[in-house]
């Protein structure tokens, strides 16, 4: 198979280029062509935000969220990498049918999955599948070391989606990754799964951390400061790859239990 497209799912804003970034700056680096999707990047009700949300978005400075998808957009087109925009609200917004909020605090975020959320896999699957073909485009999701709902949405679209022929790995979601034994967790059985080390040209890890500067809001919410993202980062990578060369990994499942998903 040719690949003629690497094609990056992102549950939300952020995801796949602080996660795999250098694998993004690389292909393009190589004259390869990518393109990103972000799912859950739909502008939500401001006007109906549950007390949880409203202190989430604080965090980063209450920046409107027009703002926040701005910011993925300029990294994105500093690494020349095209930006498909998903409307999907993040489960933070989601209100369900009867008007409560369908995961109103940290703990239900990680935790499982509401029953009205099961439909969104099989309707990111169907966005995908008819704007994407498999004999060109290989798939990289999110493996779901955060356990966060969306992950999982987007994975289990993502397995449908392989189920189909498309070539499908998974890459370790940062900074959710670092925490102690959330990549066995996501992996569960280590035999069922294939590790592919990359480890990345200088350029590529450079433009990695060029790009960061991009996203103020996240960078505010989850490390603080660039300088510190930077370091978690770079220390991150390094533990994957040799010493002093930054490396990202990918997982695929072996060919036996990616049949069973069938």
């Amino acid at each position: 198979m040719t690949i003629q497209r690497h094609v990056y799912l992102s549950a939300h804003l952020g995801d796949a280029v602080f996660s795999c970034g250098g694998q993004m700056a690389w292909h393009k680096q190589r004259g390869q062509a990518v393109q990103q999707f972000t799912l859950f990047a739909g502008a939500p009700d401001m006007k109906h935000l549950s007390p949880f949300a409203r202190m989430v978005l604080a965090l980063g400075g209450n920046k409107p969220y027009d703002e926040r998808i701005d910011e993925e957009a300029s990294a994105l087109r500093k690494l020349n990498i095209l930006f498909r925009r998903g409307t999907y609200w993040r489960a933070m917004f989601r209100i369900l049918p009867n008007g409560t909020y369908a995961y109103p605090s940290q703990e239900a975020l990680h935790g499982e999955m509401v029953r009205e959320d099961l439909a969104l896999i099989n309707q990111i699957a169907a966005t995908l599948s008819s704007v994407l073909m498999p004999a060109e485009s290989v798939l990289y999701a999110p493996l779901g070391a955060s356990h966060h709902v969306d992950h999982k949405i987007v994975r289990a679209a993502a397995e449908k989606l392989a189920s189909l022929g498309y070539p499908l790995y998974f890459y370790e979601t940062f900074p959710y990754a670092e925490k102690d034994n959330a990549l066995a967790n996501a992996l569960q059985q280590l035999s069922r799964w294939h590790a592919q080390v990359i480890h990345l040209p200088e350029e590529a890890w450079q433009a990695q951390i060029a790009v960061l500067s991009h996203y103020p809001s996240l960078i505010a919410t989850l490390f603080g400061n660039e300088q510190t993202a930077i370091e978690r980062l770079q220390h991150y990578k390094q533990n994957i790859g040799l010493p002093g060369h930054p490396a990202e990994r990918l997982w695929q499942k072996r060919t036996a239990d990616a049949a069973e998903t069938q």
